[in-house]
């Protein structure tokens, strides 16, 4: 059976993590976690993304094809994590994104995550396979120099898009309820409530996933649980499977993040 490949269309980023007297670089983005998804759904991904020159990791050996838009200095985040939870201030912004669409719509699907405002939505109207999008880099304000806020967000609406992810404090502050994303085109839409599960909302249902087992990894959660869920669904598995395989995956990730790449080869 042919095999489903799945782009990702989003920046890397460079993650200063912050944590008590411990503090490491890492690498972050839809690039890593998206893909980790599609790969473990069984689909091919590509990677259409921004880098900087001082972005020094390597990718991961799960991305099948990367396509780059080079700039001087990456996208970076420092994130403190803390007690009460993770704070996440912009250090370095970049421009948008410079995408070739022809290689794009040779694929089954395209996942479009930004991490803070590097795509325009209005470029949407040169896509033509099934579109999958996560809602996060949309709403951020993405000022350097301070923390992340949300902000209101509008998409145009395309007869293109599947599926869309959201937690549940991004679909509060984005102003599009559930029912005004049906309206933009969306035909399942994926809210997620951290360790707690997630739920899939269609016209006709809605199906809700609740985690027994609690991970402690939180970071890409839901940039993984999109990646998977797509490429099922993209694959031809129904809703309601792809529901359970995607949340019995989404509570392995949270335990192992990206090591899980490696325990399930």
């Amino acid at each position: 059976m042919k095999k489903i490949s799945v782009g990702v269309l989003g920046a890397y980023t460079i993650d200063e993590i912050i944590n008590g007297n411990n503090y490491f670089q890492r690498a972050g983005g839809a690039p890593i976690y998206s893909s980790l998804g599609i790969y473990l759904a069984g689909g091919i991904p590509y990677v259409f993304t921004i880098k900087g020159k001082d972005f020094t990791f390597n990718s991961p050996e799960y991305v099948y094809g990367e396509y780059v838009d080079n700039v001087e200095e990456n996208l970076r985040f420092e994130i403190r994590l803390e007690e009460k939870g993770r704070t996440l201030k912009l250090k370095k912004k970049i421009r948008k994104m410079n995408i070739d669409y022809t290689i794009i719509n040779n694929l089954d699907g395209i996942i479009i995550n930004p991490v803070c405002n590097e795509i325009d939505m209005k470029d949407v109207i040169n896509i033509s396979v099934p579109i999958a999008v996560d809602i996060q880099g949309f709403i951020r304000n993405c000022i350097e120099g301070e923390e992340i806020k949300y902000e209101k967000v509008s998409f145009p609406s395309s007869s293109r898009y599947l599926v869309i992810h959201a937690n549940h404090e991004e679909q509060k502050n984005s102003g599009l309820s559930i029912d005004e994303l049906f309206k933009l085109g969306f035909k399942e839409i994926i809210i997620s409530y951290g360790e707690d599960g997630f739920s899939v909302y269609t016209k006709e249902k809605t199906y809700t996933m609740n985690n027994d087992v609690k991970g402690s990894f939180e970071i890409g959660d839901g940039d993984f649980l999109l990646g998977y869920y797509f490429t099922l669904r993209l694959g031809g598995i129904d809703i309601e499977n792809a529901v359970k395989k995607a949340h019995q995956m989404s509570v392995k990730f949270a335990s192992y993040g990206p090591n899980l790449s490696i325990l399930l080869k």
